[in-house]
C-alpha cells in the first residue's frame, strides 16, 4: 500500500484537494488520477469532499514555475479557476518551493497565469485577457450584445426559451473558461438548481458552459451565484466572478474594479486598462492529509 499527501484549501468556500507532483512521484499520482477515482476522493461523505483537485507538476515551459490543472468533482479536467490559483499561489509561497520573488508563473492548459503577491490571507492574481470570440468561447448561435460602455470589447449573447418556457437573455464571454451572465433581480430567488444545468448544457454551447446569475447592487458592487460544469453550484466561483463583473462592465456601467459577492464570501475583480483581469480574494489552508492508493 502506498499513499498519496495532499493538502485541502478553499478561497471563499470554494474548496479543493491539491496534490503535490514536484515533491511526490508523478506516475504513481498519475496512474491514480482517473474519473472514478476522483469521484471517490470528491464525495463529502465517504471521500475527502472537494469542488475541485488541483494537481502540481513541473512546468513543461521554461517561463513557468509549475504546471497546474484542475480536475472538477465530476473527474473531468477544467482550463481555469481563479479561486484555485490564489490556493495554489499561497500553498507554493509557503512551502518554500520557490523563491520569495514574485510573480509566480502558473502555466495551465489554456496558457499562463501569474500570482502578483499576497498580504494575511488575501492573494492576488493575473487572471489574462477575456475571450469575446464566439468560436473560441465557444459558443454558436449568438448575436450582438448592446454595450452601455461603448468603449469596452463587444459582447455577445444568447437568448434561450427553455422547456417551461423561462426565457434568458444571456451574455457570453471566456476566462481561459466559458462563461455565461443572466441578470436578475433578486439573487435569493434565483431558481440556480432548475435553470444552471439546462443553461450548462444547451445546445449553444458545444463545451458546456459555466452559468452566473448576477444581480447589481451598486456600481462597484455585484451579488453573484454559479453553477460551475463539473461541480454544481459552489460557494464561490473566481472566474465567474471575473466574467459577471466584466459583463456588468460593458452591460450595466460597472466602475472598473467591482466587489463580487457570494455564498462563501467576497472578492475584488480589477479590469486594468491594457486589457487583463486581477482577481484578489482570500486562500486559506485547512489541512494536510495522506490518502491511502494501491500499488
Amino acid at each position: 500500500m502506498k499513499t498519496i499527501h495532499f493538502i485541502k484549501m478553499q478561497g471563499l468556500g470554494n474548496d479543493f484537494m491539491v496534490i503535490d507532483g514536484l515533491t511526490q512521484p508523478q506516475d504513481c499520482i498519475q496512474l491514480h488520477l482517473i474519473p472514478e477515482q476522483i469521484r471517490a476522493w470528491a464525495d463529502r461523505r465517504t471521500g475527502i469532499g472537494f469542488d475541485q483537485l488541483l494537481w502540481l507538476t513541473p512546468p513543461t515551459r521554461p517561463d513557468c514555475d509549475v504546471y497546474y490543472r484542475i480536475f472538477n468533482a465530476d473527474g473531468s479536467e477544467a482550463q481555469q479557476c481563479g479561486n484555485g490559483a490564489r490556493c495554489v499561489g499561497r500553498y507554493l509561497i509557503e512551502s518554500s518551493l520557490f523563491p520569495t520573488s514574485l510573480p509566480l508563473k502558473l502555466q495551465m492548459n489554456t496558457g499562463l497565469m501569474k500570482v502578483l503577491g499576497w498580504q494575511g490571507d488575501c492573494v492576488q492574481v493575473n487572471m489574462g485577457t477575456p475571450i469575446f470570440a464566439p468560436e473560441h468561447i465557444p459558443v454558436k448561435n449568438t448575436q450582438p450584445v448592446k454595450n452601455v460602455q461603448l468603449s469596452y470589447a463587444p459582447l455577445v449573447g444568447v437568448d434561450l426559451v427553455l422547456a417551461d418556457q423561462q426565457r434568458f437573455s444571456l451574455s457570453v464571454l471566456s476566462m481561459g473558461n466559458p462563461h455565461t451572465i443572466a441578470w436578475v433581480n433578486d439573487i435569493k430567488q434565483a431558481a440556480v438548481a432548475l435553470y444552471g444545468p439546462q443553461i450548462m448544457q444547451d445546445d449553444h454551447f458545444p463545451d458546456q458552459v459555466n452559468v452566473g446569475f448576477a444581480e447589481k447592487v451598486a456600481d462597484n458592487y455585484i451579488r453573484l451565484r454559479v453553477y460551475e460544469r463539473g461541480s454544481g453550484e459552489t460557494l464561490a466561483c473566481g472566474s465567474g466572478a471575473c466574467a459577471a463583473a466584466l459583463v456588468g462592465m460593458i452591460q450595466q456601467g460597472l466602475s472598473r474594479t467591482v466587489q463580487v459577492e457570494q455564498a462563501g464570501g467576497i472578492c475584488t475583480v480589477h479590469w486594468l486598462e491594457n486589457g487583463e483581469v486581477i482577481l484578489e480574494g482570500p486562500a486559506m489552508r485547512v489541512y494536510s492529509g495522506v490518502v491511502d492508493i494501491n500499488s
